[in-house]
C-alpha cells in the first residue's frame, strides 16, 4: 500500500470513529454518563386517596387475564386471554365516585396450544365468531377495609350479561418516570358459574366454577398547563 492509499484510510478510519462516539453520546441519556447522578427510584404510595384524580387508561402491556377451572378433579386447569383494554374513572377521595370498565377480545385466549385455543372459539364454548368481545362494566366499588375493594357490575359473555362481584386490591400508585404519567396498580379475582352464561358443555368433568385473576395497572397523563 503507498502512502497515499495509506493516509486516505488513515483519515476514513478516523472519521468512522468520530460517527461511533457520537452516536453512542447521543443514544444514551445523560443519567448514564460517566459520573453523572442515577435518576431517582419513584416512590410507591399505597394511599388510595392520595392519587391523582381522573381518568386512567390501561396499560395494556402490564395487564393480564388468567383463569382456571378443574379438569375431572386431577388438575387446575389455567389458561389466559392476552388482549384486553380498559379505562377507569378514577375518584380518590370515595371508591364509590369510581367505575371502571374493560374489555377483552375472545379470540385472544391463550391455552398454549393453538388448535385448542381454535376449538374454544366454538358456538358451545366462548362463540368468537358471534360474541368476539367479553365486557365488564362496574356499577359499585365500596372500601372493605386496608387496601381492599369489593367492585360489583355486569359481565357480558356469550351475548349475556350476569352480575359480577369482584375482590379487589388496590397495589399503589407513583410517579411512572419511563412512561411520564401516574400509575396506579390494582389486583382482582372472582369466581363464576359459566353455566350463567350458557357455556355448559362437559359439566361436570370440567367445572363449572371459574376462577378469574386479573392484574392491571392504569396510566394517567397530566395534561400541561
Amino acid at each position: 500500500m503507498n502512502a497515499l492509499s495509506q493516509k486516505v484510510l488513515s483519515g476514513y478510519c478516523a472519521l468512522m470513529a468520530s460517527l461511533v462516539i457520537a452516536i453512542g453520546v447521543a443514544a444514551f441519556p445523560a443519567s448514564f454518563a460517566v459520573g453523572a447522578e442515577p435518576a431517582p427510584a419513584p416512590t410507591l404510595s399505597r394511599e388510595f386517596s392520595a392519587q391523582p384524580a381522573g381518568e386512567y387508561m390501561l396499560d395494556r402491556a402490564h395487564a393480564s387475564v388468567v383463569w382456571r377451572v378443574a379438569h375431572m378433579g386431577l388438575s387446575r386447569y389455567t389458561a389466559r386471554f392476552d388482549k384486553m383494554d380498559g379505562k377507569l374513572d378514577f375518584r380518590p377521595g370515595s371508591a364509590a365516585s369510581s367505575s371502571v370498565e374493560f374489555t377483552i377480545e375472545a379470540s385472544s385466549v391463550n391455552t398454549g396450544i393453538a388448535p385448542f385455543n381454535r376449538q374454544l372459539m366454538d358456538a358451545e364454548w366462548f362463540d368468537g365468531a358471534k360474541q368476539p368481545t367479553i365486557r365488564f362494566r362496574s356499577t359499585a366499588m365500596e372500601a372493605v377495609g386496608g387496601h381492599r375493594y369489593r367492585l360489583s357490575g355486569g359481565l357480558t359473555m356469550r351475548g349475556i350479561t350476569r352480575p359480577v362481584v369482584w375482590d379487589v386490591t388496590f397495589n399503589g400508585g407513583l410517579y411512572n418516570t419511563f412512561m411520564q404519567a401516574n400509575a396506579i396498580g390494582f389486583s382482582a379475582k372472582t369466581t363464576l358459574k359459566r353455566s350463567d352464561w350458557g357455556m355448559t358443555k362437559l359439566i361436570p368433568l370440567v367445572g363449572d366454577e371459574v376462577e378469574v385473576e386479573v392484574e392491571v395497572e392504569f396510566l394517567n397523563r397530566p395534561t400541561a398547563g
